[in-house]
């Protein structure tokens, strides 16, 4: 809920409103997980997600 609150993310850049897209997720701690663990899994799903998204986009630009 808290991430949903932050809405789009835009700047004044020369004049000019540009939006800059991100992504949002979490993962759970694990018995024994180190900061790093955690890091790491996020940043493994993130790019998941980024990945699939890339994907979903490029599928609506070039349909088969």
């Amino acid at each position: 809920m808290v991430l949903n609150r932050i809405g789009a993310v835009e700047v004044n850049c020369s004049g000019r409103k540009i939006s800059l897209p991100y992504t949002t997720g979490w993962v759970d701690y694990q018995a024994g997980d180190l900061p790093g663990d955690l890091l790491k899994r996020a940043s493994q799903l993130l790019h998941l997600y980024d990945s699939a998204a890339k994907e979903s986009f490029a599928a609506t630009l070039y349909p088969h």
